[in-house]
């Protein structure tokens, strides 16, 4: 059974629009035979069976063949049951379909949308780096889309701390040798590059050079600063009263063990300089002077 499904699987991953196709000798495409059983298997005892199934279905989300425009509700259920699952993996993938729903479909979450929200919150502090990472997502994904900032706004005092303090590097950061080594590390303009998953397009980036430096992984730290930075350009200087008095208390913080929550302020402060740059005026002096004593 396994096997099967990993075969099935890989064909949905790489080509997905053949299992959407009309064959002939076929009564039916076989999307609408197979998609049914995928959903049944969200409830397999088996991980894999589970992560594999799930996968498989999140792949359709951006064709939406009509059987899963007609198994939405049931493909919902599916994933709120999943969203609790033990498996770190599935968890991710969960989060995945949240990402591409918000993105492409936005309509079929809203009358889910503050409880999809309020998942994201907690798993956007998952004790899995990958199944935070994929949360994360969700914000800059919401912001890209356009979508009502009001379905935000009372989320946004739980948010920003969780923004913010994934923003520090985490102690397992490829990194953060080299960071350390220079004491701070300030991000480079291509550093917060733009939301990117293969799996989502069914491609992968064009790489000019594999071997370039690690400081180039897309990793939580850097995520949640793009995300930061989105929110800044729809809320404006709106998210300063609850963003400043973190920033400001990383900036005072003293002691090297301290380095990683005054970088991570800065980068906050990178972050949301274009958005929030009328609201920020007010607080140059208090950020200058922690500023002056790192440099």
């Amino acid at each position: 059974m396994e096997g099967a499904m990993d075969a099935l699987s890989k064909i949905c991953e790489d080509v997905p629009q053949v299992l959407d196709s009309d064959i002939p000798g076929l009564s039916e495409r076989p999307i609408n035979a197979f998609l049914p059983r995928f959903l049944q298997l969200f409830q397999s005892p088996n991980t894999t069976l589970r992560k594999l199934s799930l996968s498989s279905v999140n792949e359709y989300i951006m064709l939406m063949p009509t059987v899963l425009y007609m198994s939405m509700d049931k493909y919902l259920q599916g994933l709120f049951i999943l969203a609790n699952d033990p498996a770190p993996e599935v968890r991710r993938l969960v989060c995945a379909a949240f990402v591409q729903l918000i993105e492409v479909r936005s309509a079929v979450l809203e009358p889910h949308l503050r409880n999809v929200i309020e998942y994201m919150l907690l798993v956007n502090k998952d004790s899995s780096d990958e199944v935070a990472l994929e949360a994360c997502e969700f914000w800059s994904a919401y912001c890209e889309a356009e979508l009502p900032p009001e379905n935000l706004r009372e989320f946004l005092p739980r948010l920003l701390p969780i923004l913010l303090s994934n923003m520090a590097y985490a102690d397992d950061d490829e990194s953060l040798l080299e960071a350390e080594e220079a004491g701070s590390l300030p991000d480079r303009d291509q550093d917060l590059k733009p939301r990117f998953h293969s799996s989502r397009f069914h491609g992968s980036e064009d790489v000019e050079d594999e071997d370039e430096d690690i400081v180039n992984v897309w990793n939580l730290r850097k995520c949640s600063a793009a995300a930061l930075d989105l929110l800044s350009n729809v809320f404006g200087d709106e998210i300063l009263p609850t963003l400043m008095p973190i920033v400001q208390a990383k900036l005072s913080a003293t002691g090297d063990e301290t380095w990683k929550d005054r970088e991570a302020a800065v980068l906050a402060l990178g972050a949301i300089g274009e958005g929030c740059i009328n609201g920020l005026y007010p607080h140059l002096s208090e950020v200058m002077n922690p500023l002056q004593v790192m440099v």
